[in-house]
């Protein structure tokens, strides 16, 4: 940069070039175009190492992990796709992402009808939530970071936990798509947004749901109703009455 001299030029893609970044150890960049490919580039010599392509879509942005291992590309419709950089193969294509309350872990929702999570440092999958019939379109920690939500096109809710990657609740009452998810500040109301074309408030909080289930009860809750509540622990629920 001393002279600011044109040292290089890059050649190859065939419409207007977006976006580009440069890996960590500055020896490869990465380009993204309208013309729907993202290209590796050797910084030294100019030459094309890899090419990924994301048919009929406008790349708006590319990145990559803090290894130089992965490449995470956008498109206008708002999709990340995660490329292996040394061997192009795709590894999973995102629609929403959210990062835990500590930023240690990092929580994907794909077309693939899963929702990962993903350790921050090391760039390692730590989990899959499966069990949605459906493209996976928003996702987010609740606020202790033990706890994940996910919505779904196949219009529930679920609530996972990230200890084990096991579902504990699920939501059903939206009629189409669940677009959005927003979690209040102590955990205990979810708001969620849907092509459905309504705007649902839900209360999420595992106490206050016992709370609730106790007063319209005598006895405790059966292993039945346990199961059906995903009420996972086994120690008591309600105070049977005297």
């Amino acid at each position: 940069m001393e002279t600011g001299k044109e040292l290089l030029k890059f050649t190859g893609h065939t419409n207007v070039v977006s976006c580009v970044a440069i890996s960590p150890d500055g020896k490869t960049a990465l380009t993204g175009s309208y013309d729907g490919t993202a290209q590796l580039w050797d910084v030294a010599t100019g030459d094309v190492l890899d090419r990924f392509i994301i048919p009929d879509q406008a790349i708006t942005s590319v990145a990559f992990s803090p290894d130089g291992k992965i490449v995470a590309i956008s498109n206008l419709s708002s999709i990340v796709v995660l490329f292996d950089a040394t061997n192009g193969k795709e590894l999973h294509a995102v629609m929403a992402v959210a990062f835990s309350p500590d930023g240690k872990l990092l929580l994907t929702g794909s077309i693939d009808r899963t929702a990962r999570l993903w350790d921050v440092a090391t760039g390692k999958e730590v989990h899959q939530f499966v069990g949605h019939t459906d493209t996976v379109h928003t996702v987010v920690f609740m606020p202790d970071g033990k706890l994940v939500l996910t919505g779904s096109d196949d219009h529930t809710i679920r609530l996972w936990d990230i200890a084990n990657g096991q579902e504990v609740r699920r939501l059903v009452g939206h009629t189409s798509a669940v677009l959005g998810l927003s979690v209040a500040a102590n955990g205990k109301t979810l708001l969620s947004s849907s092509t459905d074309q309504t705007v649902r408030r839900w209360d999420i909080a595992y106490q206050d749901f016992i709370t609730y289930a106790c007063t319209r009860l005598i006895r405790d809750l059966s292993p039945t109703e346990r199961g059906k509540y995903n009420i996972s622990d086994q120690l008591p629920t309600c105070k049977t009455a005297s």
